[in-house]
């Protein structure tokens, strides 16, 4: 089975004191497996905040990291895990991939995005609201992007392109 996961977070990066404050967890059917606030030591810089939407009065309640972490790698076990730029989301999960095969679809998707950066010999990597767009994926109305669940729907829809681009039927 293939599950994707996206979460947000308080920062970029762990090493900084970036915490976690939404995981979603969605399979290829669409079945949702998680979708949860998390609840991090820290409050929630404003910067953050203005991204996702996410306030700490949000996530007053919600589970600690720990138990999502756990519970993501029991669903995920033996199975493929989709992330759009999964290193980021990786740096929360560091054991993923000890569980699961874990695939980028940014990375995937780069080459047929087709717009090469001399300066990193690679082809730049676009941001998943334009992937997604580019792709022709519309989130239903109600969600909003840089929320985890609408990320994940996103993410399936520029893998699922990817997959079939070579292949169209």
């Amino acid at each position: 089975m293939t599950f994707f996961l996206d979460t947000e977070t308080t920062g970029l990066w762990r090493g900084d004191g970036a915490e976690l404050v939404e995981v979603a967890l969605m399979d290829e059917t669409g079945k949702v497996w998680v979708d949860t606030l998390v609840k991090p030591e820290k409050p929630i810089p404003s910067g953050a905040t203005a991204v996702h939407g996410i306030t700490d009065d949000m996530v007053k309640d919600a589970p600690m990291p720990e138990a999502i972490i756990a519970s993501i790698y029991i669903i995920t076990e033996g199975h493929t895990v989709v992330i759009y730029n999964a290193p980021f989301d990786c740096q929360w999960f560091p054991d993923l991939d000890k569980y699961a095969t874990v695939a980028d679809a940014m990375i995937e998707y780069a080459p047929l995005y087709g717009e090469w950066d001399d300066y990193h010999q690679s082809y730049r990597w676009p941001k998943l609201t334009n992937a997604s767009e580019r792709v022709g994926f519309r989130l239903p109305e109600g969600m909003n992007p840089h929320r985890a669940l609408a990320d994940c729907l996103a993410a399936r829809a520029v893998w699922n392109y990817t997959k079939n681009a070579g292949n169209p039927s």
